[in-house]
């Protein structure tokens, strides 16, 4: 296969800071907009959000033997009016959390002149503009021709530090010449001092509740010479913020940048010019600034190439873990050019499909570095990444339980970047007090009772009656936590989660009540985030939902197995027996699976979540194997809510059918249903936002605004694996649904449960070589009958030339695998290098 350049290449300057260049290290985040004139780089740490909410005291569980009662009765509508007297309610305006928010705005206003003789300052337009973003390295650089000079600017943020490099260069001498500014955004929450000092721009920022934080650049240059700029922050006459308040979003970005607010430093007529920018919050320090002050004072100009080093190797050791060759035929890295092919084709392409997964390869890794073990502990990736420009940006820019977080993050483990996860148990493991208290505020109940938003600091939020009666998001939460120890298993990380999983399993078994039949079950539910009409009216609160009751079973199989491994086998049998006392999975009389366990009237048919969907994905207790009947009842349903129209599509609603469809074997459609994230979703730099900004169609939120959000982008990650291996039943599926427009092409690093790293190639829709690399002993079982002729009825798939031992049971590929050991089989060919 033909290997592409990991680069993506933009050939204008960004309008909107959402068309940006995204750059990070886990910890920093930089957006990059490449103007030629004036520069912006929009930076974020992962750890300033705002603290002003706290964990509130709520009555909730005094009301909850009425709300049981209710619902017991089907009387619904006046349980949710009992729980509106004691929770927060959407309509009422309330907030939802405590929001990420932006750093600081680092600003590089040139001043191109030409010779003496020529007439002083030019005025000739650019040629040769180009942005481009080296994902494999992590490094963005932006490059025109002015007056017959090359200019060059490079921007990284480099790996285990709390800084961003900006480099500016040229092929002249003595050509680089410009003011240099440091600020924030206005904002009517905030207080800013802006310094300047001989070499040093910084700022101080300080929230109404006391959260600070500083940035410090420092400017080191080669030839010419640096002076003072302005040297009082602000701008005359500049009035206060507005305020906002309640659910209105407030969008802040680019309208409110400004490089005449800052303080700042002149360079002139310099070769080469550094700058090193440190961003510090009161989480890293008691003092910001001066901790920012000698972190960017660390770095001298004979330092910064080595550092790029470092930085680039470190990168790339990450996104080379997995690689991915779709196309037979080099295209070029570039957005615009490869939208317009869809766009002509009327279908997602292989080349735009390779590239958005090489981009959502590379966000996931700026956003989701795991900090070093002696730094402050990593935000886990949020709405946004790492990224935002707005004080009040959509949903605060948190962590949603009902899908969004699980979509960062459930893909990561099958290209390599299991060990992203760890921010995610931290977060967990800081949360668990205000989790335990949830669950007695709210229902009087034992154990952890995760809610429907959650802040990096722990704060929960049960948002409003949309979620309040939806009890398995802890369980949710564990599933991802289960899935990080099974793709990197480990006993010390088991004993971390363990708590955890019995905590939230210990709320369910309070909640859990015994329906007519001894069958168990809940008294209520809701499911994420699906109204039902009741008694004329749209509402949340309903019967036992499918999702509960498909999390619940799995929450306690997992546990138990934990449980076991651990030495406790009386809980381990407990959360056994309970979990076979589970009712069935609701199926109407149409054979498809249900949303609740009673057949309430659904508010949108063709709704965007697929709740009911998650113990077949992103979970995997439910499969074609061993529950075929159940899998046929949810392909009835998502067959059902795709003939209702996608009007209320999000990007990520594309992308979660997709994975869906995977899973299902149904390749083709997979592929297909893409379609849309480059008619209404895709942006110019690869991002993608959550709704149709432009009205094309799709869902438009926020119409003409591009709220820009992640969950979709890496989660086409689990689209190409899901696509290209399947491990559920701990059975490997080498291409269980390969699309007959990718018919050749090849895929290294994916890796599996077993716990197995696999290489994956085929030609002509066909299996041609399968590579597997065991990182610990194992036995492994392989399912060929999806990727290779079959040769007869007695098994499912041809054998392949070298097989080193194995067997076939059942019409399935038997290895036992030794630590260390690699065994190639390969199909259609007389020999096999390497075998």
């Amino acid at each position: 296969m033909t290997t592409t350049v990991n680069k993506n290449i933009v050939f204008t300057p960004a309008s909107d800071w959402a068309e940006a260049t995204p750059l990070g290290n886990g910890r920093i985040g930089a957006m990059l907009y490449g103007d030629p004139d004036i520069e912006h780089v929009a930076i974020n740490h992962d750890r300033l959000w705002r603290s002003y909410l706290t964990t509130a005291e709520m009555q909730t569980y005094r009301d909850a033997d009425t709300v049981r009662a209710l619902c017991r009765a089907g009387k619904y509508k006046e349980a949710e009016l009992v729980l509106r007297k004691t929770l927060p309610y959407h309509m009422r305006g309330c907030v939802y959390i405590n929001p990420f928010v932006p750093f600081a705005d680092l600003y590089v206003r040139m001043m191109f002149q030409k010779g003496a003789a020529d007439g002083g300052l030019s005025t000739d337009s650019l040629t040769d503009y180009t942005r481009t973003l080296d994902m494999e390295n992590g490094v963005a650089t932006v490059s025109f021709q002015k007056d017959g000079v090359l200019y060059t600017r490079e921007c990284f943020c480099p790996i285990g530090t709390r800084v961003c490099i900006l480099r500016l260069s040229t092929d002249t001498p003595a050509a680089l010449t410009g003011e240099i500014s440091l600020s924030r955004m206005p904002d009517a929450e905030c207080t800013v001092e802006g310094h300047c000092r001989f070499g040093e721009l910084s700022l101080l920022g300080e929230f109404d509740e006391e959260r600070r934080f500083a940035c410090a650049t420092r400017v080191l240059h080669r030839g010419g010479r640096l002076t003072l700029g302005k040297r009082t922050y602000g701008l005359a006459n500049e009035k206060e913020p507005e305020r906002h308040f309640g659910l209105g979003y407030v969008f802040d970005r680019d309208t409110a940048c400004d490089p005449s607010r800052g303080t700042s430093l002149y360079f002139d007529s310099c070769d080469e010019v550094v700058l090193v920018l440190a961003a510090v919050t009161d989480v890293d320090s008691a003092d910001p600034l001066s901790d920012a002050r000698a972190l960017c004072a660390a770095y001298p100009i004979a330092e910064i190439d080595p550092l790029r080093q470092n930085h680039t190797a470190a990168f790339s050791s990450y996104y080379r873990r997995t690689t991915v060759s779709l196309c037979e035929h080099p295209y070029e890295p570039c957005f615009p050019t490869l939208i317009k092919a869809c766009e002509k084709e009327s279908k997602m392409t292989p080349e735009m499909l390779e590239h958005l997964w090489r981009f959502s390869r590379y966000v996931a890794i700026a956003s989701g570095l795991p900090s070093v073990e002696t730094d402050t502990p990593k935000a886990p990736i949020h709405l946004q990444g790492l990224w935002n420009r707005d004080t009040r940006p959509a949903w605060e820019s948190d962590y949603h339980p009902d899908l969004n977080l699980a979509m960062c993050y459930q893909s990561l483990p099958a290209v390599g970047l299991a060990d992203f996860y760890e921010s995610v148990l931290s977060l967990f493991e800081r949360t668990l007090p205000s989790a335990k208290m949830r669950a007695r505020q709210l229902f009087g109940a034992q154990g952890a009772h995760y809610l429907g938003c959650l802040d990096v600091a722990g704060v929960l939020s049960p948002v409003d009656t949309i979620l309040c009666g939806w009890l398995g998001c802890g369980a949710w939460y564990m599933q991802m936590l289960w899935q990080y120890y099974e793709y990197a298993p480990d006993e010390g990380r088991l004993r971390r989660i363990y708590p955890l999983m019995r905590e939230c399993s210990d709320f369910l078994l309070s909640m859990l009540e015994e329906d007519a039949d001894g069958r168990l079950t809940y008294p209520f539910g809701a499911s994420p985030e699906m109204g039902a009409v009741i008694d004329g009216g749209v509402q949340y609160l309903t019967s036992a939902s499918t999702i509960d009751l498909s999390l619940t079973k799995e929450l306690f199989t997992n546990t138990a197995s934990a449980a076991e491994h651990l030495g406790n086998t009386d809980y381990a049998a407990l959360l056994r027996e309970r979990a076979a006392r589970i009712r069935p999975l609701p199926v109407d009389s149409e054979g498809k699976l249900m949303e609740w366990v009673e057949p309430h009237i659904e508010e949108q048919p063709g709704h965007r979540h697929r709740s009911p969907f998650v113990a077949f994905h992103p979970g995997s207790s439910i499969t074609r194997r061993t529950s075929a009947e159940t899998v046929d009842a949810m392909e009835r349903l998502l067959d059902y809510r795709l003939a209702q129209g996608s009007s209320m599509a999000a990007a990520f609603s594309y992308v979660l059918d997709s994975q869906l469809l995977a899973r299902l074997g149904r390749g083709d459609e997979a592929l297909d249903i893409l379609y849309p994230l480059t008619r209404y979703h895709t942006l110019s730099n690869g991002l993608l936002t959550i709704n149709d900004y432009e009205q094309k169609g799709g869902l438009s939120w926020f119409p003409g605004i591009k709220v820009m959000q992640v969950e979709a982008l890496l989660g086409v990650l689990g689209v190409v694996s899901q696509m290209l291996l399947s491990d559920a039943d701990g059975i490997l599926t080498p291409l269980p649904a390969l699309p007959r427009d990718i018919p050749n092409g090849e895929c290294r690093g994916l890796r599996v449960r077993a716990p197995l790293i696999v290489d994956v190639s085929w030609e002509n829709g066909q299996l041609i070589e399968l590579t597997l690399h065991a990182t610990q002993d194992t036995r492994c079982r392989i399912d060929l009958s999806h990727a290779v002729h079959r040769d007869d009825d007695r098994t499912n798939a041809a054998l392949p030339a070298a097989t080193d031992g194995g067997t076939v049971e059942n019409g399935l590929l038997c290895l036992s695998m030794k630590k260390g050991e690699t065994r190639t089989l390969c199909f259609g060919r007389s020999s096999c290098e390497g075998v």
